[in-house]
């Protein structure tokens, strides 16, 4: 800092204040060098502590700034709010999340961002904090700029303001700590959902079957409640010859079709397999069986690679409070179960049938071959005296190795690669014709 007065100025100066009427007898004792000297020794610290002074206010400053900084652009919002949910500072992290302009926020009240539903939670946590508590932590939903709704967890705790002197306030704010969960909530959903959803026909599974099951024992208000056990007709020889795609294909549109036709207030779960539940509260067992029966219509129209589809399926109900669910529900198994044995084998016959009726459409002449094959397998089998069973598996079997000889042979003049032989759908098909064919052996007996 420069000197306001030069040496010559500051002597003639202090020369005047001692010829003027002075009655300190210290000063009139001293010399005009020897006040110079203590007024320049007082100037130099003065000057000094101006310049430390100024240093600290400059860094009082860019530490305001940054803190400034960091407050605003915090991830997380902060808001500050009275007793009566007035907002009186919030930084602009929360302004823009509900779409306020910073300077307009405190002429709104927090709660008017905060769902009705989560309103009492809010108001509780507010009365805790003033009588007495130092932390409360809840979750609730805010809505956002967008109009949209967002989950948060909100902690809160007294701010007590003070004076520049360092004097405290009167009047206690609240301080509100806003951290967005929507993501958090969205993948716990989504884990929940997994845990409660089979994954590849987005059914619920077996482990929402018990705690839904529960939920109806306990729930009287449900009565009657119907319970349907659902099966697919036939998918171990659709999976044993056409493969396990097409099996899963045969499932998911079985589950399909019962997707688009229950009730909304039904559950429909796959408890494993083909094997499916129908969950129905407040349903007479005679409105479950009419429902079933038009799904047996809807499902017989569809098929799988030319096999038509059917299901076999069970209803009971429980009408009592002595009765359990546990008990409904075995027993619509087992009424389930009695349709498939009575269906089962023609079922079977008929998916035997349309398969060898297909692989003969492809090679003509390989049927006229079988029909001779066959009368020479009555003739091994009375030969070797084989039971009818063993002349019939000798038979399907001799079918299946002539048709593999076949394709191998149309094969050969194609291409003779492996990889081709491999790819080819009635290879695979016959191929797997020969290995069930005990089950196919079976069902024709049947």
């Amino acid at each position: 800092m420069k000197n306001r007065y030069s040496q010559r100025e500051l002597e003639a100066n202090i020369a005047k204040v001692l010829q003027s009427d002075v009655k300190d007898s210290q000063l009139l004792k001293e010399s005009i060098e020897e006040i110079v000297e203590t007024v320049n020794i007082y100037h130099q610290e003065l000057t000094y502590q101006n310049e430390e002074l100024m240093r600290t206010n400059m860094e009082l400053s860019s530490l305001k700034d940054k803190y400034q900084l960091l407050f605003h652009e915090a991830p997380i919002s902060y808001v500050l709010f009275n007793g009566n949910d007035w907002i009186v500072e919030a930084n602009q992290t929360f302004c823009r999340r509900v779409g306020v302009v910073p300077s307009l926020i405190n002429s709104h009240k927090i709660t008017e961002y905060i769902l009705p539903e989560h309103q009492d939670t809010f108001y509780f946590m507010k009365n805790r904090l003033m009588q007495g508590s130092e932390k409360e932590v809840i979750e609730l939903q805010l809505y956002t700029s967008e109009k949209e709704i967002c989950d948060v967890n909100v902690i809160s705790k007294p701010f007590h303001c003070r004076t520049l002197y360092g004097e405290e306030k009167k009047e206690t704010l609240y301080c509100a700590i806003i951290h967005d969960i929507t993501q958090i909530r969205n993948q716990q959903n989504e884990i929940l959902k997994m845990s409660y959803h089979d994954a590849m026909t987005g059914l619920y599974n077996r482990r929402f079957y018990i705690k839904r099951i529960k939920e109806l024992e306990d729930d009287l208000s449900n009565l009657p409640v119907s319970i349907a056990s659902i099966d697919l007709d036939g998918l171990k020889i659709i999976n044993d010859t056409l493969g396990h795609e097409y099996g899963d294909k045969a499932i998911m549109t079985i589950c399909d079709i019962l997707e688009k036709n229950v009730l909304k207030e039904w559950n429909l779960i796959r408890m494993g397999g083909d094997e499916i539940c129908l969950l129905c509260p407040k349903t007479s067992k005679e409105k479950l069986s009419s429902f079933l029966q038009k799904i047996e219509v809807i499902v017989g129209e569809h098929e799988v690679q030319g096999i038509p589809l059917s299901v076999s399926y069970g209803v009971a109900a429980r009408t009592s409070p002595y009765e359990t669910l546990d008990i409904v529900a075995a027993l619509s198994e087992d009424i389930m179960y009695s349709r498939k044995v009575l269906q089962s084998p023609q079922q079977k016959n008929m998916i035997v049938s349309m398969m060898l009726e297909k692989l003969f459409t492809s090679h003509p002449r390989i049927e006229r071959h079988s029909l001779r094959v066959q009368e020479l397998a009555i003739g091994f089998a009375k030969y070797l005296e084989m039971d009818e069973y063993s002349s019939m598996k000798l038979h399907v079997l001799l079918i299946c190795m002539i048709l593999v000889w076949w394709e191998l042979m149309i094969m050969s003049l194609k291409s003779k690669k492996i990889s081709v032989m491999r790819k080819s759908k009635n290879f695979i098909v016959i191929h797997r014709l020969a290995i069930a064919s005990s089950a196919l052996c079976l069902a024709m007996k049947k």
